[in-house]
């Protein structure tokens, strides 16, 4: 009879250990995974990865998390994953957004004529005009008359053009 007690605290203890075991694994997981697609710090841990960290920290998106606009499959994820942890010393391109993404954040640039003109009509990329380096979104000085030559005799928006 005494046995059959201690055997039942054995199950019982056993039971125990292996759910905070479980438990434990679970807040491991959910920390790794939580720190992979949240914490920018995650992305500074590669070599390749510290200057355009290091630019995104002061830019204006510096409040915006990585994953926010770089977007991968968890598939991309695992494999960028794995060669991290196996040291190749390059990691895939995530540079492209998707205009959506940008346009999920400003919509009401989204909405200007001329980003329509821009961006529906000639179905342009934001990062064309938006993104001279990177992680720098500014527009910069003479990026228009990289496409449009702004002079009165040539310009096709001469009503929009002082002489």
């Amino acid at each position: 009879m005494r046995v059959l007690g201690v055997l039942k605290a054995h199950k019982y203890i056993t039971l125990v250990v292996a759910v905070v075991l479980l438990i434990a694994v679970a807040f491991g997981v959910y920390s790794g995974l939580n720190y992979i697609e949240h914490d920018p710090n995650f992305c500074r841990m590669h070599h390749v990865m510290v200057e355009p960290y290091d630019l995104w920290a002061t830019s204006v998106h510096r409040d915006v998390e990585c994953h926010d606009c770089h977007k991968q499959s968890m598939i991309e994820s695992a494999g960028g994953g794995i060669k991290w942890v196996l040291g190749a010393d390059e990691i895939t391109k995530k540079s492209h957004v998707p205009n959506e993404l940008c346009e999920d954040c400003h919509t009401q640039i989204a909405d200007t004529s001329s980003h329509k003109s821009h961006v529906k009509g000639m179905n342009m990329d934001c990062q064309y005009c938006h993104s001279s380096a990177v992680h720098r979104f500014e527009s910069q000085e003479g990026d228009c008359v990289s496409c449009h030559t702004i002079t009165p005799d040539s310009s096709p928006f001469r009503s929009q053009v002082t002489p």
